[in-house]
């Protein structure tokens, strides 16, 4: 009888156990075709498969801390990233749980290659699945911290980071960045989109180790029913401001107020404690619009010399003096006609034996250049550098080593047509004239905007850029100069 029993056991236990296995298999078989499929359709960028992937009431929680409620904020949040990131993603499956017969977990490695500078990012992520009419479906995502620090082949880049996550503008542009009082201050224009009468001048400072939340310190309002545009804000605190046991000289921010970069005008404000308080706006003088997009220069005793430009008739070039914080002001004539060469943003460079380079962003496909050998009151005939230029801004810093550092987007471009703003590249001088490749700070892809870069070298000698991410974000890069790895350009070609 025992035995019989037993034998029946047997029979009863066995054919289960070879059916739940099968069963199991082909479950974790499928759970990994879906995750697969959801890698492909995130870099196929195609929405309608992402969908096709999610329950309704499917949720992510990603690693910045964005918490996307339901199957459409999914799908919008992550072709948002996937159009905006850049690099390639993968998804590794390391287990597959099932915590009941119709829903599983499967935990793996999320990973980013080929993003700025070289740089991958790795971290873990967690998926919920279901069971549904339709197959295994994902219920809900968890990325978190990377599993290990993000490891950059770019030599030089100290950190990359944005300066905000979340911010009540949906569009930013033309940043700019100064070392203050009590450390790093940022500004740039943010509202609906560029031109929209809403557009204000926002500023962060960066204290105890982040940056503090964007406040709007300007805008363009004139009466309740007149209100217009800001733009391309300059940030410049003067020397005497941060050299030890000095007097304390003000933080300047110039910015320009206008319907359009043709009628606008200049305006200025000031800080004596570092960008947390800010003087009234002062409008400055008719046909004086302040430093037009790059910070100004210092060529004397509290001289400032601001690099400008108009495009009312043609874009054309000239400069800009004040020696009294913006009280009084001089003005060079136009460098150039508007018909040779359209140049507009001039950035400035200083050379040994007081001779002045500016380089500026042009129609012609060229950065474009011209010296000055009297502090920039007289200017040389215009000349097209090797270097391309897409028509986007550039700007640059000559080193205390005596190089000159330059960010612009080398992107080859047919004169009089517009390039794209991707890639976002960072070359080197010794003279002004041979330029060498550092620096690759953004990749693509193509249709993306890296574009209007501001750049200091602070008093520790490190390198900060900031500049326009996609037009949705302000990012700050730390570089140091002194461990950038530099390789020739021929013919102006960026090296492989």
């Amino acid at each position: 009888m025992r035995a019989k029993i037993a034998i029946l056991c047997c029979i009863v236990s066995t054919t289960p156990w070879f059916a739940q296995d099968n069963a199991r298999h082909d479950d974790e078989a499928a759970i990994r075709e879906v995750v697969s499929k959801y890698v492909d359709a995130r870099e196929r960028i195609d929405p309608k498969a992402v969908e096709e992937l999610f329950t309704s009431d499917a949720d992510q929680l990603v690693s910045s801390g964005e918490w996307r409620k339901g199957r459409d904020a999914v799908v919008r949040g992550t072709m948002e990233s996937s159009r905006n990131t850049g690099g390639k993603r993968s998804i590794t499956v390391e287990s597959v749980r099932m915590l009941s017969p119709d829903v599983a977990i499967a935990d793996g490695r999320y990973e980013l290659t080929g993003l700025a500078g070289g740089v991958t990012r790795s971290m873990w992520t967690t998926l919920v699945l279901k069971r549904t009419e339709k197959g295994w479906r994902i219920s809900a995502i968890r990325n978190m911290s990377p599993a290990a620090p993000a490891q950059s082949s770019a030599p030089g880049v100290i950190k990359s980071e944005f300066i905000y996550e979340n911010a009540p503008f949906p569009q930013c542009h033309a940043s700019t960045i100064a070392e203050s009082k009590g450390g790093l201050v940022a500004a740039w224009f943010g509202g609906t989109r560029e031109k929209h009468p809403d557009v204000g001048i926002w500023t962060s400072r960066f204290e105890d180790g982040k940056w503090t939340t964007p406040v709007e310190v300007a805008n363009g309002v004139e009466s309740p029913e007149k209100r217009y545009p800001t733009w391309n804000p300059a940030l410049y605190q003067m020397k005497s401001g941060v050299e030890s046991g000095a007097k304390a000289g003000p933080l300047l921010l110039f910015y320009k107020v206008g319907p359009s970069p043709s009628e606008w005008w200049g305006m200025i404000m000031t800080s004596e404690d570092g960008g947390k308080t800010w003087s009234k706006p002062r409008r400055l003088p008719d046909g004086i619009a302040g430093p037009i997009k790059n910070k100004p220069v210092e060529i004397g005793d509290g001289a400032l010399l601001c690099p400008s430009s108009t495009e009312d008739n043609g874009w054309r070039v000239h400069f800009e003096y004040t020696a009294d914080l913006g009280k009084t002001w001089q003005r060079t004539d136009v460098i150039n006609d508007g018909k040779e060469f359209g140049v507009i943003q001039p950035a400035v460079f200083l050379h040994k034996g007081g001779r002045l380079q500016a380089l500026m962003r042009s129609r012609q496909g060229k950065i474009v250049e011209s010296w000055s050998d009297d502090n920039g009151k007289t200017w040389g005939k215009l000349s097209a550098m090797v270097l391309p230029n897409p028509n986007s801004g550039i700007d640059g810093v000559t080193l205390k080593d005596g190089r000159h550092l330059l960010v612009y987007n080398h992107v080859v471009t047919q004169s009089g047509k517009w390039g794209g703003r991707a890639p976002l590249n960072v070359s080197v001088s010794e003279d002004g004239k041979t330029w060498k490749a550092a620096l690759t700070l953004e990749t693509g892809p193509p249709e993306a905007e890296y574009s209007y870069p501001a750049v200091i070298q602070t008093g520790d000698g490190l390198v900060h850029v900031t500049y326009t991410w996609n037009r949705k974000k302000v990012k700050h890069v730390v570089i140091d100069p002194l461990k950038l790895s530099l390789r020739e350009m021929k013919d102006g070609r960026w090296p492989e």
